[in-house]
């Protein structure tokens, strides 16, 4: 058999089968199949930035905007409502507040500290302009203004020197009854205050005065200065601990005045006041220090209440 062209023919070969020569080689390509097409095309060059000029070309296709057309929409049919006939209009009367017709017993009060003669009266005057059905109660006033009131309002006027108060106007009839217990005599001007302003208020007053020392067991042993009331008040300033003893006692309400009397190393009442807050004696209120006028309101208030229930 005669060899083709470009076989090669081998000597150990056997005569029946010819040796092929291997194919050379192709040659070698720099580019990379995948991103033939990409280098192959040409790029176009950018377009130049404009400027906001309208006289430059724009920078890409113009885009149509279709504007849909609005179909009006038919408003729903409301539907028809008869109005009933108008019913008169009835106006109230507006009722006077309950809180004003319970607390219409208490006076007007006109503070005479600070004021002259002049000023009380001028005050005095208003207050008995304005509500005549009620006293104008006038505290810590000199002796020369409580002369003014009763020569100008002296058919009118309830006055008590030791409390150094006075009233002038109708006096309310008392409902309930207040005991004010009083540790000592140097305590009086305030236990005076706080009983005159609780009858002016409108409740009976009982003055149960020197309850401190040897006489306190005496009378709580007895039980007169506890007895038929509806509200105490313990005014003391050196016996402050006397407001523990009547609460532990007494089952009706108690309040506590401390007073800037007494003795000397109390600090104007701070200590009388430290005492009866730090009492753990149950159902007694503390006032401040030589606060007469609010404890007998108080008071006053719990013994109205107690006695029209």
């Amino acid at each position: 058999m005669t060899p083709d062209e470009g076989e090669v023919v081998r000597d150990d070969a056997p005569d029946d089968e010819p040796v092929r020569a291997a194919a050379p080689p192709a040659p070698a390509d720099d580019r990379n199949d995948g991103f033939a097409a990409l280098l192959d095309a040409p790029r176009p060059a950018d377009p130049p930035l404009g400027l906001g000029s309208p006289l430059e070309p724009l920078l890409g296709p113009a885009i149509e905007v279709v504007v849909p057309e609005l179909v009006p929409v038919a408003e729903p049919v409301q539907p028809t409502v008869v109005a009933e006939p108008a019913q008169p209009t009835v106006v109230a009367e507006p009722a006077a507040p309950a809180t004003r017709r319970a607390a219409s017993v208490e006076p007007e009060v006109v503070w005479a500290t600070g004021r002259t003669t002049e000023q009380v009266l001028a005050l005095v005057r208003e207050a008995r302009r304005e509500h005549p059905d009620r006293p104008a109660l006038v505290l810590r006033a000199a002796a020369e203004t409580l002369v003014a009131l009763a020569s100008e309002h002296d058919a009118y006027t309830t006055m008590d020197a030791a409390a150094m108060a006075a009233a002038v106007g109708p006096v309310p009839e008392p409902v309930g009854r207040v005991h004010v217990l009083c540790a000592g005599g140097a305590d009086g001007p305030v236990a005076a205050e706080v009983g005159f302003v609780a009858r002016i208020t409108g409740t009976r007053v009982v003055r149960v005065d020197d309850v401190a020392g040897s006489r306190l067991q005496d009378l709580l042993s007895d039980g007169s200065a506890l007895a038929d009331a509806d509200c105490l008040v313990v005014v003391a300033g050196m016996d402050a601990s006397l407001a523990a003893t009547v609460g532990a006692m007494a089952d009706v309400p108690v309040v506590a005045v401390p007073t800037s009397t007494g003795a000397v190393n109390a600090f104007a009442g701070l200590g009388a006041l430290m005492t009866m807050l730090n009492s753990a004696a149950p159902g007694v209120a503390v006032t401040t220090i030589d606060n007469g006028y609010s404890a007998g309101v108080f008071a006053a208030r719990v013994a109205r209440r107690s006695g029209r229930g």
